[in-house]
């Protein structure tokens, strides 16, 4: 019995820059995804819309040909001396920065992401590994000497008693991570510099 070959998916990436009219659609697909918890970050209300309106250049979604929202993707350029003791405590600690930075008119040199976030419908298809791709081109294009992640690990939730530091050593055969998010990054060439336990 033949078959016949599978459609070959197009995806367009912008920035909000580019195509504004996508801003008031990457809140909701975050919450689709998005722990509860998340949902409720005091940091994240008081800045996320400075994040998408200031920081629009750093923000971008990946569509399909008809313009369906799949993935978007969040960052934020900070100054950062290139030393892990002078890295930020977390997410909501970069994000204050990164605000706190613009407004001081300070010359960043590091872009640090936030989020990405695909549309449950459109996981499983290596979607977050071209949107990390995208945020290091993203970076490139501005100059940034760094990129950075305050990463979450996805599965760690499942194994609320170990230790992060603990967790984020596991490995699968052949020494990829364990957690499918830190893998992603580490296939792309991340390496983990520190805990941040307070995020």
């Amino acid at each position: 019995m033949a078959t016949q070959d599978q459609p070959t998916l197009v995806y367009n990436i912008y920035t909000l820059e580019q195509r504004p009219e996508f801003r008031n659609q990457i809140s909701p697909l975050n919450g689709k995804v998005w722990p509860a918890f998340m949902m409720e970050d005091p940091i994240a209300g008081e800045h996320w819309n400075t994040l998408l309106d200031t920081f629009a250049p750093f923000q971008f979604v990946l569509c399909a040909e008809d313009d369906t929202l799949i993935a978007a993707g969040n960052a934020i350029p900070v100054v950062w001396d290139g030393t892990v003791e002078g890295l930020p405590e977390g997410w909501d600690a970069v994000l204050e920065q990164g605000v706190r930075d613009h407004e001081q008119n300070r010359a960043v040199n590091t872009l640090s992401a936030l989020s990405i976030t695909v549309d449950p419908q459109h996981q499983g298809r290596g979607l977050s590994s071209l949107m990390v791709q995208a945020m290091r081109s993203i970076a490139a294009t501005h100059g940034f000497k760094h990129l950075i992640a305050p990463v979450r690990p996805s599965f760690k939730s499942r194994y609320p008693l170990t230790p992060i530091e603990r967790y984020i050593t596991w490995q699968q055969p052949g020494g990829a991570p364990f957690d499918p998010w830190l893998r992603v990054h580490w296939r792309l060439g991340a390496r983990i510099l520190k805990v941040a336990p307070r995020s």
